[in-house]
């Protein structure tokens, strides 16, 4: 697993189940899971977009955080494992 902190959840990823989860980090319940082609590794949370990293397809994907579509995939090199956002 993977967690980042966004502005209003807690966001994991499973690499294994090919899943991004949304937590409420009020209740610590998991509230929402969003299937993702492809396995994800780490993710941040940006304004209005989750980017993903997907390891075996060497890319990053930019998933809407409410409605769970990919909008775009960005080819980035061989095995990805990390990423950071800045302000």
């Amino acid at each position: 697993f993977h967690i980042a902190m966004g502005t209003e959840a807690v966001w994991l990823t499973s690499f294994e189940l090919e899943q991004v989860f949304r937590v409420d980090p009020a209740t610590n319940k998991i509230v929402h899971n969003l299937a993702v082609d492809g396995s994800p590794a780490s993710l941040v949370e940006t304004r209005g977009a989750l980017w993903v990293v997907l390891q075996p397809d060497d890319a990053v994907a930019r998933i809407d955080p409410i409605n769970g579509e990919e909008s775009a995939r960005v080819k980035v090199g061989y095995r990805p494992d990390m990423i950071v956002a800045v302000p």
